[in-house]
């Protein structure tokens, strides 16, 4: 991680959709630019941003677009061998000046863009996050979820992983990674996470409802089946 402030100059690649800051992913290295950039990055940082085509952005038009820094711990190949790397993605960054290259790997100089130190709102608000979280996970028998739940990460972190956790569309990610501020960031969580747990616990009843009535059906059919097996007993005797 970089101080607040500070101002990089770092390799930049465009990517397909948004990444989040904790998340890690492998980008394969088909695309020359791509490619190009990890090389530059020799293993260390580089920027990343989705494709400028890809018009999801929901800041400002006149505000600089938020990317993230990420490291690259390993490169190899997939099984089809085309060459890939493990991006670890980092924090978020404000994009202040792209220097394109015809032959080499486009650089840019960002802002870096840590999440500041919790305010007794932001952890509130992580906690009741946590408090809706928590149900969630039970009802959707989540292995992972538990796993996040525990793992001491910052509020800003937190909400940042349950959008990669839910595998939020790339237009919805868009709108978490340009949310610098983060109680706003948990704020657009936790009304997903509110919205999300009121559906799972009505497909619950539902579920339980019908899981009733059938069971009530094959009680009173084993009933039938057993009085019937009586009187053609009581007949034959």
């Amino acid at each position: 991680m970089t101080d607040p402030g500070t101002t990089l100059r770092l390799p930049i690649a465009d990517l397909p959709a948004p990444v989040l800051p904790g998340a890690t992913v492998t980008i394969s290295l088909a695309d020359d630019a791509l490619r190009r950039a990890v090389d530059a990055a020799g293993g260390g940082r580089l920027a990343l941003r989705a494709s400028p085509g890809d018009d999801t952005s929901s800041a400002p038009p006149d505000a600089s677009e938020i990317v993230v820094t990420a490291r690259v711990p390993s490169t190899g190949n997939l099984p089809s061998g085309t060459p890939a790397a493990v991006i670890q993605v980092e924090q978020r960054a404000r994009l202040i000046e792209l220097h394109t290259s015809e032959r080499g790997a486009d650089h840019a100089d960002v802002e870096s863009l840590p999440d500041p130190r919790p305010t007794p709102r932001v952890d509130a608000l992580a906690r009741e996050l946590i408090a809706v979280l928590q149900p969630i996970a039970e009802l959707r028998r989540s292995r992972r979820l538990p796993d996040l739940l525990r793992s001491g990460l910052e509020p800003g972190a937190l909400a940042d992983g349950v959008v990669s956790w839910a595998d939020w569309d790339a237009p919805q990610r868009r709108v978490v990674l340009d949310l610098v501020d983060p109680a706003a960031r948990i704020e657009h969580v936790l009304a997903w996470a509110k919205d999300h747990l009121a559906e799972l616990q009505v497909a619950e009843t539902i579920r339980n409802d019908v899981t009733e009535g059938v069971d009530q059906q094959q009680r009173e059919y084993q009933l039938r089946q057993q009085l019937a097996a009586i009187r053609k007993e009581l007949g034959e005797g």
